[in-house]
């Protein structure tokens, strides 16, 4: 292996992709419920993977140390400012890391003979598409779920509403009727000792 090669392979900016990787890895876990968010996160992953296969198809002896070096501190920056999304959950962070991803590729594009498998890119993004509309899917299932529950509990209670104030209804109903049965005997035996004292007076 040339001293060429090995400038290459053993550069810090491997190193730097691995962890880059992992993050990213750790933030895909993560609940995304807002489309912008997810359309970042895909755009970052397009262009992590095309950074990868740029990197592996050029020839080592075509590169400087300067490219190398470049390369690997916009991917620090990139890094830095996701580390900052997977504590933040602040889509402002995606958005600069958006912009970081911008410079990478000016970098990238200036690295010769560049030898891209277009179809496995076609690939991976169809991937990432089907991932990002699955979460997508999900958490529009989880909504309707949640609002199915919350109708349910609704009619739950207006049914029970409805039946307490059938009772009430009932029992008022029984009370009112209860006092006019109370006062008909009273004022029934009332009429009845009215007339016995008048027959009793005009017997006298």
């Amino acid at each position: 292996m040339s001293s060429w090669t090995d400038r290459v392979t053993n550069h810090a900016l491997h190193t730097e992709r691995n962890n880059l990787e992992q993050t990213f890895e750790r933030i895909e876990q993560l609940d995304v419920d807002s489309v912008a968010v997810t359309e970042d996160l895909g755009r970052i992953r397009h262009v992590l993977r095309f950074v990868g296969r740029a990197i592996d198809a050029v020839d080592p002896e075509l590169l400087t140390q300067a490219m190398l070096d470049g390369l690997h501190s916009r991917l620090a920056q990139l890094h830095a400012q996701l580390q900052q999304y997977e504590q933040s959950k602040s889509p402002a962070a995606l958005t600069q890391a958006n912009a970081q991803a911008d410079l990478i590729l000016d970098n990238v594009y200036q690295l010769p003979r560049l030898v891209l498998d277009d179809v496995v890119g076609v690939r991976e993004s169809v991937t990432d598409m089907r991932r990002s509309m699955g979460q997508l899917v999900r958490h529009l299932r989880e909504e309707a779920d949640a609002s199915a529950a919350e109708v349910k509990a609704l009619r739950s209670a207006t049914e029970t509403l409805k039946t307490e104030i059938q009772n009430r209804e009932v029992r008022l109903d029984n009370a009112v009727q209860r006092v006019q049965d109370t006062f008909a005997e009273t004022q029934a035996t009332r009429a009845t000792e009215f007339q016995k004292l008048v027959q009793r007076l005009a017997g006298c």
